[in-house]
């Protein structure tokens, strides 16, 4: 988002099962752990990630902020952070709500400038990489940031017919200090590195 203009949050594509999109990994003193929102899900193609709810009768907001207290308690910036993670909680009915809250406090925290769209909202019925392509020119742009794994599916030619380039992002884990002093553990939530850092001394996100 740091490097977007346009950000577009993919709600129309179907729901995954044990991907990141429900759940993220905070730091512990002995290893990683997850913390998972529990989701009402039929395993069925029309649960897009719009549709699905949240199970708000297996969902203990209080036992997350709890787990997360008691995970970083003792990181340098504890209070900025907890003030934070407070901000990212509440009570939503649906995971893209939830979702989309956290992803809203989060660029506004990091005073980020690019614009945040639904895709279900730009009327795009297209799949594959022409999707993407028309998505992006829906949005008014002109060059599509992408993985550098994204080779083998995304089509150059999808995105040349519309005089989109494609960027492809060599993206390197930063290494911060974290609490628990041994080696670094990577992909952890962004408030592992807020709660070590401080928001104002994160130059590398």
């Amino acid at each position: 988002m740091k490097m977007a203009d346009a950000f577009i949050f993919l709600d129309d594509i179907q729901f995954t099962k044990g991907s990141y999109i429900n759940r993220v990994r905070i730091n512990t003193l002995q290893n990683p752990k997850w913390l998972t929102i529990p989701v009402k899900y039929r395993f069925s193609r029309r649960d897009t990630i719009a549709k699905v709810k949240i199970d708000n009768a297996q969902f203990s907001i209080q036992s997350h902020l709890d787990q997360i207290k008691s995970s970083y308690l003792e990181t340098p910036y504890f209070e900025e952070g907890w003030d934070i993670v407070r901000q990212l909680y509440g009570n939503y009915g649906s995971l893209m709500d939830f979702n989309l809250n956290a992803l809203m406090k989060l660029k506004e925290i990091f005073s980020l400038n690019c614009e945040i769209y639904l895709s279900s909202e730009l009327s795009v019925n297209s799949i594959g990489s022409k999707r993407l392509a028309e998505l992006v020119s829906k949005v008014n742009g002109s060059v599509y940031l992408s993985g550098d794994g994204s080779e083998g599916y995304v089509s150059k030619n999808d995105f040349s017919e519309k005089s989109i380039e494609i960027k492809y992002i060599n993206y390197t884990h930063p290494v911060y200090p974290q609490w628990h002093g041994g080696d670094f553990r990577a992909g952890l939530s962004v408030i592992d590195a807020i709660f070590n850092c401080g928001v104002d001394n994160l130059p590398l996100f």
